[in-house]
């Protein structure tokens, strides 16, 4: 887990303007939605428990046998595993996901741990020589995709050329059996063409110490949020999950948003900060008292102001979304996230192992969401899926994006890394 800070990364952290993001909207429309959400919801839960007990029986890595998982077009779990795998491992999978409904399919070649080996590597060729190579700069991401037990690396240009001299760059030095069939495709992707990062909120008209909020107001995940830079600038976004911390003076309460709207902060550092943060009106809400930007963290917490308080609702000008908690989902999982403005845009999780890669840093294990086009401004933004007709579960927020998917950073990562507890 490597930082990644540098004025590049405006260019990812940009949501993508370019992609169309229709073809899953009517996948959560009417009784479908309800229907295939209660599938999903019974997957993810499945998931969930396969991890847990993954990790209190062997820690931080996986077993040998397993490969990844997935939701097919059914709704149903799909557990990949290598083939030599046996009857009491099957067992033992079906135990851990405590359900009999998965699906085992043992026709993966490589094992989990081997594919995040092979993604690590990548990793650490891209930050080794992202300043002495003529391929490394052109790398944008790094991905894990079990159902098709392969890595999936992003590029900007990706001619033949490029390709046979990526291979032979990433093979250097390795084994035999690894470097004779490796398991990674090459897909193109460009990051958004503009530079700015910052979302469209007005400046105030009035001094700040005369936006001061005197009437107790409430802002909800999804809504616009502005913080306010020492030279002067907006870095914009929205609000991702109401969080709250604890400190030597207390329980601070307020909300989680990204780190990176801070970027063109002058001596800007992870760590302890004073930012203050207003919402779309130029209202007070707040200050930025603590970010995260590296390892696999890009999130920063908010404490709300005395006459400020964050809902636990998500509105999308139509409907209100109660959110139940947060939790995590395995590829395939279809879900939601807010745009700018209150719109809400569908996607399907097409990795649970991405990983961002700008300007010679990376950020690790991220949700990547194909199928869904987010714009300018949708930063620091509530994934979630639903839970029922109007409740949901948060799942991340929005950190990155290309021409092909949209980066969010996972809750469980969030609140481990800022010590912060979900509210």
């Amino acid at each position: 887990m490597k930082k990644f800070i540098s004025c590049l990364l405006a260019f990812a952290m940009l949501t993508c303007l370019y992609s169309p993001a229709f073809a899953l909207e009517s996948k959560l429309s009417g009784s479908n939605r309800v229907e295939e959400s209660i599938l999903e919801n019974a997957a993810c839960e499945q998931y969930s428990n396969l991890l847990t007990s993954f990790s209190e029986l062997y820690g931080d890595s996986y077993p040998a046998f397993y490969a990844g998982a997935y939701i097919n077009d059914s709704h149903t779990l799909v557990i990949k595993t290598t083939p030599g795998i046996t009857d009491k491992d099957m067992a033992l999978i079906k135990e851990c996901a405590k359900s009999q409904d998965v699906i085992i399919d043992a026709s993966a070649e490589y094992s989990l741990n081997d594919l995040l080996i092979l993604q690590e590597r990548i990793e650490d060729y891209y930050c080794a020589n992202y300043n002495s190579s003529s391929i490394a700069p052109e790398i944008n991401s790094i991905s894990v995709v079990n159902e098709e037990n392969a890595i999936k690396v992003g590029v900007q240009n990706l001619t033949p050329a490029f390709e046979e001299a990526f291979l032979s760059e990433i093979t250097q030095g390795m084994s035999s059996r690894h470097s004779s069939v490796l398991p990674i495709s090459l897909i193109e992707e460009r990051a958004p063409s503009s530079p700015s990062s910052y979302a469209p909120i007005a400046e105030p008209t009035a001094p700040l110490e005369d936006a001061m909020v005197t009437a107790s107001i409430e802002v909800n995940p999804g809504e616009g949020v502005a913080a306010y830079l020492k030279n002067g600038n907006w870095g914009g976004g929205l609000i991702g999950f109401p969080a709250s911390r604890r400190t030597s003076s207390g329980t601070e309460y307020g909300f989680v948003t990204a780190a990176h709207l801070l970027l063109d902060a002058p001596g800007w550092t992870e760590g302890t900060t004073s930012y203050l943060c207003y919402d779309a009106y130029n209202q007070l809400i707040g200050t930025m008292v603590y970010t995260k930007f590296s390892g696999s963290v890009d999130a920063g917490f908010v404490k709300c102001s005395s006459t400020t308080s964050c809902g636990h609702s998500i509105y999308t000008g139509v409907t209100l979304y109660e959110i139940q908690g947060y939790g995590s989902a395995p590829e395939g999982t279809t879900v939601a996230a807010m745009d700018y403005g209150g719109n809400i845009a569908y996607g399907e999780i097409s990795s649970t192992n991405g990983t961002i890669s700008v300007g010679g840093k990376t950020i690790k294990d991220v949700y990547n969401v194909s199928g869904m086009s987010l714009s300018q401004g949708a930063s620091g933004g509530p994934l979630f899926r639903h839970f029922g007709n109007e409740s949901i579960i948060v799942l991340g927020i929005l950190s990155a994006g290309s021409s092909s998917r949209e980066q969010f950073c996972k809750v469980s990562n969030i609140l481990s890394g800022l010590n912060v507890s979900f509210m």
